[in-house]
């Protein structure tokens, strides 16, 4: 079923929400950055290279030995593409069974995850306790997607762009006998994985079990939202469109978001009658006629620091290093409101690798800089300065542990 389609220009708003926002420096020269993360309610901060290490960020400080270090298994050729290591997640009862999930290119240009067990020193990784779960044999080297995760039901979520090169020419992700193009659920608590029963075309021999929804291009940086569930996928565009895909929370899945049929709210190939009526179309998108041409997914801020954007998606554009919140329902976004003036009125974001956040909710931007080799980590937070009534922040049960489906 299409959704209801709106007009984008009409949604945007530079008013500030209350406090400005800001942006400040956290570290500088890091080493290719390409994601963060952390347990729910853990003070460190996880800090990975598209290179293949993950080092640890305590206090605002980069602990000088890593917490993981795969460098010699990951296929890196120092380009910035969509080689190297993607996404790090951690199992929901990591506190209790020290499981955590990479997904990287190996040296073979295979899309692997694999899972690994934290050792008796917490700040490092059991590098003897991999276990693959899943392969996949790429056959370019881009669009491979750039996250894993798992969702408020427990279960492990994988999504995967179409395979690469320009319009998906082997339509890999609208064919059902493939994983690309589409985003996988898996249940990983016994190794490889299992099938859950309750995916969506279990029992259709048409289509692969482990498929939970079809048709997308490369979905960089899916997100749960902590409070709710629903689920947004951020997927990159072709040469148009970059959109936004929301399954609000208790949606069964199945959902075909059109890729390489259509981009954005209109047909790609073909170009007419392509049997867009059929599809299911982005909650959002948005062209690139103000320097945009790239995605970069982000989260439902659920924290403490900024309560005027609480409930907000933030999300961001690679190239033209804009920053956004927006706020939605079912079929209707609310508002879309340009952050970048307030956060970067220097203009010194070169990029917006990724927009990640801490434990608690806490929103952090990663930016990749010159030559794309070296990078800095910023953390968004509120300016209350000239508020009257105190500092605005409301009450501290706002706060949700990154990684929970409720309010804690």
């Amino acid at each position: 079923m299409r959704l209801i389609i709106l007009t984008a220009v009409l949604l945007f708003s530079a008013s500030p929400a209350r406090a400005g926002i800001t942006m400040d420096l956290v570290l500088d020269d890091l080493t290719l950055p390409i994601y963060a993360t952390a347990p729910p309610g853990d003070a460190r901060l996880f800090l990975a290279g598209q290179r293949g290490t993950v080092h640890i960020i305590e206090n605002d400080t980069l602990r000088a030995d890593p917490f993981l270090d795969i460098d010699s298994l990951v296929h890196f050729t120092g380009i910035f593409n969509d080689e190297g290591f993607y996404g790090l997640a951690f199992h929901p009862g990591y506190a209790t069974n020290g499981y955590f999930f990479v997904y990287y290119m190996d040296n073979a240009q295979n899309t692997r995850v694999v899972r690994y067990q934290v050792s008796g020193d917490p700040n490092k990784a059991d590098h003897a306790s991999a276990e693959v779960v899943l392969t996949l044999a790429q056959p370019h080297t881009a669009h491979n997607g750039g996250e894993i995760l798992f969702g408020p039901d427990g279960m492990f979520y994988v999504p995967l762009g179409d395979g690469g090169f320009f319009g998906d020419p082997d339509d890999r992700a609208q064919d059902p006998q493939q994983f690309f193009g589409k985003i996988l659920r898996i249940d990983v608590d016994s190794l490889p994985y299992s099938i859950p029963p309750d995916n969506p075309f279990v029992g259709n021999a048409g289509v692969l079990d482990e498929i939970w929804a079809i048709g997308t291009r490369n979905p960089y940086r899916p997100s749960f939202d902590a409070a709710t569930g629903d689920f947004w996928i951020a997927d990159v565009g072709e040469a148009a469109w970059e959109e936004i895909n929301v399954e609000w929370a208790g949606d069964p899945g199945g959902h075909n978001y059109g890729w390489s049929l259509v981009e954005g709210y209109g047909c790609f190939d073909p170009p007419d009658s392509c049997g867009i009526d059929t599809l299911d179309a982005p909650l959002f998108a948005y062209d690139h006629t103000n320097g945009d041409c790239s995605i970069t997914g982000g989260f439902v801020y659920r924290g403490a620091a900024i309560p005027h954007l609480y409930g907000h998606y933030l999300y961001g554009d690679f190239c033209s290093r804009r920053v956004w919140a927006m706020r939605a329902e079912p079929d209707t976004v609310l508002d879309v409101i340009d952050l970048t003036p307030q956060i970067d009125p220097g203009s010194v974001l070169q990029t917006v690798t990724s927009i990640v956040h801490d434990g608690f909710g806490e929103p952090y931007v990663i930016d990749r800089t010159g030559s794309v080799n070296t990078g800095r980590l910023y953390r968004l937070g509120a300016d209350f300065t000239g508020l009257p009534g105190g500092d605005g922040r409301g009450p501290n049960d706002t706060r949700v542990l990154m990684g929970s489906p409720t309010p804690n």
